[in-house]
């Protein structure tokens, strides 16, 4: 029986939302492998995948990311970059004194990384918003976000990254054939991951999953938000924009009455034990 938290409408932690979806068989050829950043683990996986992303556990908008890759021109070593600046190159001792250094000892884990199909010489990602005004998943917004610059790897809307349909996006590299294919899948993989999430937090009824196409036009789930933000839709699509408003506000309204119904409970179970007080 799994142990799910009644309560919670947001879960932070990125280590926790991945082992979650670990367990969908459907899911889990796309996750990209992460794991809590250590200095034995971060050697692991740099050996293992030559390019890696070192991230806060927990979400920071997009501020914090590190990227470490191993180039081989002239000579083999590290190259340490921190969205589009180099912080570092030298060889390995060197980069994880640096990367050490900038952690701070604040909990923080190594993401496999993957080279996504760019726009324009662009990083991109997808953002796919799901929401549960009822009972079922549904998708309310598929949009792709553009970092602001040629090698910045952030493409926070709130940090001047550019909004594009998926449509556009895939004609840019002359994918458009393909983008029925690759929406559904984007689609029915999303839907499957707020299914899961929700076996273990049935409250979860917002949902943006951030997601990269590799040059095969693969996709890998990056993170999920658990609050995210739904702005840069207006961007695509006024009306669009409009009609996930209302479903949030419904959505509010829901986690109102769920509070009030759980105070309730509060005043007639005891804390510590579960049982009546008289």
């Amino acid at each position: 029986m799994r142990n799910k938290n009644v309560r919670a409408k947001s879960l932070a932690s990125k280590l926790s939302k991945y082992k979650i979806l670990l367990q969908s068989d459907f899911i889990r050829p796309h996750l990209l492998e992460t794991i809590e950043f250590t200095e034995e683990s971060l050697l692991r996986m740099i050996e293992k995948y030559s390019f890696i992303y070192i991230k806060p556990v927990s979400g920071s908008f997009g501020r914090d990311i590190l990227s470490l890759e191993i180039a081989k021109e002239p000579n083999t070593h590290y190259v340490v970059r921190n969205d589009d600046k180099i912080l570092w190159k030298g060889n390995f001792k060197e980069s994880v004194y640096i990367i050490n250094a900038y952690i701070a000892r604040r909990k923080f884990l190594i993401q496999q990384g993957i080279r996504p199909f760019e726009y324009k010489g662009k990083h991109v990602d997808i953002r796919v918003f799901i929401q549960k005004p009822d009972k079922l998943w549904i998708v309310s917004g598929l949009g792709v976000k553009v970092a602001k610059s040629k090698n910045m790897i952030v493409t926070n809307y709130n940090q001047g990254a550019s909004i594009l349909s998926l449509k556009d996006y895939l004609s840019s590299g002359n994918f458009q054939h393909d983008f029925i294919k690759i929406n559904h899948v984007l689609e029915e993989l999303c839907l499957e991951g707020g299914e899961v999430l929700n076996s273990y937090y049935p409250r979860f009824r917002e949902l943006g999953f951030d997601v990269i196409l590799d040059e095969y036009l693969k996709p890998w789930i990056i993170e999920v938000n658990t609050k995210p933000k739904y702005e840069m839709f207006r961007e695509i699509d006024v009306q669009l924009y409009k009609k996930i408003d209302r479903y949030h506000e419904d959505i509010l309204r829901q986690y109102k009455k769920e509070k009030a119904s759980f105070k309730k409970v509060d005043k007639i179970y005891s804390p510590f034990n579960g049982k009546r007080i008289d």
